[in-house]
C-alpha cells in the first residue's frame, strides 16, 4: 500500500477502533475480557483501543521506540495501522509513522513489542492526517485549549521558582503563544477563500511555538 493509499483509510475515534479490535480479534469470553452490550449481549475481545492508544512502544531489546498515537481502520473494516510517534521531546517535535497492526506484539499484558529501532522508523515516510476543514478547526480548538492550560501552569511555576534566567525564553514563548492565539482567531474566521492561507499560518504558528516551547522546556 502505497503512502497516498494510506492517507485515504479511514481514521477511527478510540469507540469505532474498539468495536473494530472486538471483531478482528475474538477470544473466549471469561471474567476479565466479556463486556455487556446495550442489547445485553455478551462482546468478547483481546484488546480495546483504550488499552492501545499512549502505550510505549519498545523493541526487541526493550529499548523505547515511541507510542501508540492512533489506530487505522483499512477498507477491510479492520485494524490495518498502528500510528507510532517517534522522537521529539515532552511531545513536540515528534514524528508520526504508520506500522502494519500485525508487526506488534503484546509481551505480558503491559508492554507492546516491534522489531525495529526508533532510528529505522525515524527514516520511514511521515504520517499525516487527511482532514476536512471542520474536523481541522476542531482539532485546532481542543490543542488550543489544552495548551492554553498548560502554558499558564508553566508560567505561574516559572514564576514560583525564581526563573529570571529565562527571562529572555519566557518572552519567545509568550509571543509564540500569542501568535497561535492569534492564528487561531483568523482561522476559526476563515472563508474558502482565505482558508488556505490561515491554515498555513496556523501551521507555522504551531512549528514556532513548539520551538520556544522546547526551549522554556528544557
Amino acid at each position: 500500500m502505497t503512502q497516498k493509499e494510506l492517507r485515504m483509510g479511514v481514521l477511527v475515534t478510540a469507540t469505532a477502533a474498539a468495536l473494530a479490535i472486538a471483531s478482528f480479534v475474538v477470544v473466549p469470553a471469561n471474567a476479565d475480557t466479556a463486556k455487556k452490550a446495550a442489547g445485553g449481549s455478551v462482546i468478547t475481545y483481546k484488546l480495546k483501543a483504550s488499552d492501545l492508544i499512549g502505550k510505549d512502544v519498545k523493541n526487541m531489546n526493550g529499548e523505547d521506540v515511541g507510542s501508540i498515537d492512533d489506530l487505522v481502520i483499512g477498507v477491510n473494516d479492520q485494524v490495518a495501522y498502528a500510528v507510532v510517534s517517534v522522537g521529539g521531546f515532552l511531545g513536540i517535535g515528534d514524528k508520526l509513522v504508520a506500522v502494519p497492526y500485525n508487526k506488534f506484539r503484546m509481551r505480558g499484558e503491559d508492554v507492546l513489542v516491534l522489531d525495529a529501532t526508533k532510528e529505522s522508523l525515524k527514516k520511514e515516510a511521515a504520517f499525516t492526517y487527511r482532514e476536512d476543514r471542520d474536523t481541522y478547526k476542531a482539532r485546532t480548538k481542543e490543542r488550543v485549549e489544552s495548551w492554553e492550560k498548560r502554558v499558564g501552569d508553566w508560567k505561574e511555576g516559572a514564576a514560583k521558582k525564581g526563573k529570571d534566567a529565562k527571562k529572555e525564553t519566557g518572552e519567545k514563548l509568550d509571543q509564540s503563544w500569542e501568535a497561535v492565539k492569534e492564528q487561531w482567531e483568523k482561522l476559526e474566521n476563515a472563508t474558502a477563500e482565505t482558508w488556505e492561507d490561515a491554515e498555513a499560518g496556523m501551521e507555522k504558528a504551531w512549528k514556532d511555538f513548539k520551538e520556544a516551547w522546547a526551549d522554556a522546556a528544557s
